[in-house]
């Protein structure tokens, strides 16, 4: 996609509200500008120049001023929305970009569903286990917001009660994600969210 950079007149006071089933994005509206793209991603990582103009809403001042904002059903999880500008140049469509951050913010909106299976492999000989790990999500999770955590003697109760350690990859909505693991004999692995203030984000669901 393309696009210019500016600094004055550009989208500001960006803020997300969650409503029953959706999320109400209101905004500064930039003076002369009648129409915005209006992305939505899952996860934190974002080019605008590898973006598709099939990936954005192209959202008019008219729905924004009938609807007192732009609403998007709700997706459980965190989403990022970025809003730019629309212009065109020459008979081409043109986002304006802005490099304060204030054209995207995140919103949080209930559960992600997290199903967990843990299966292991004792060999008759040996110290060691063979521990295989299945995750599947509908909803993209960054590579380091779950984690697993092992204990001696017995299951860790919370992600401090043992020793934390870091899947290799984010989670594709839809995906198994799957990796064997190995441990002592008497050691035992759950899965968790690395950060706490986050734990409410997830509903794991052990099979």
């Amino acid at each position: 996609m393309r696009f210019i950079e500016a600094e004055d007149n550009i989208i500001g006071d960006l803020k997300c509200h969650e409503e029953k089933d959706n999320i109400r994005l209101t905004f500064k509206w930039p003076a002369d500008i009648g129409q915005v793209y209006i992305f939505r991603t899952s996860g934190d990582d974002f080019d605008l120049a590898a973006a598709r103009a099939s990936e954005a809403r192209l959202f008019t001042l008219q729905e924004y001023k009938a609807k007192s904002g732009f609403i998007d059903r709700k997706t459980p999880g965190v989403n990022m929305y970025r809003v730019y500008p629309f212009t065109r140049e020459d008979g081409e469509d043109i986002a304006v970009a802005q490099t304060d951050g204030k054209n995207a913010v995140a919103c949080m909106a209930g559960q992600v569903a997290v199903r967990i299976k843990i299966t292991e492999k004792r060999p008759l000989l040996g110290n060691e286990k063979t521990n295989t790990v299945s995750l599947f999500s509908e909803q993209f999770i960054n590579a380091g917001e779950l984690c697993y955590v092992k204990k001696a003697g017995g299951y860790p109760s919370d992600v401090n009660d043992g020793t934390v350690y870091f899947f290799d990859g984010p989670l594709e909505p839809g995906v198994t994600f799957s990796r064997k693991i190995k441990t002592g004999r008497s050691e035992y692995i759950r899965v968790f969210a690395k950060d706490e203030g986050k734990a409410w984000m997830y509903k794991f669901m052990n099979e």
